[in-house]
């Protein structure tokens, strides 16, 4: 009994303790943390724009080679 009163004080004080914990300043910088995730979801854009392409179809053009005159006649 003794030691289930002990322990629910350890687990108020660890409670008490979350939010300095919460204040304090991560050690990682904010701008690098962003910077990280923006060049991330670049990169998603990035792999979806050709996998799209390559659904579409776009691809399948470049495989018979065409002069820009051939091009433009159309």
């Amino acid at each position: 009994m003794e030691n289930e009163a002990n322990g629910m004080e350890n687990k108020s004080w660890n409670q008490a303790e979350m939010p300095i914990d919460l204040m304090r300043k991560p050690e990682v910088d904010s701008d690098r943390f962003f910077k990280l995730v923006d060049s991330s979801v670049q990169g998603l854009r990035e792999c979806r724009l050709i996998s799209a392409a390559f659904e579409l179809g776009v691809f399948e053009t470049l495989k018979i080679p065409l002069s820009s005159g051939l091009w433009l006649k159309g």
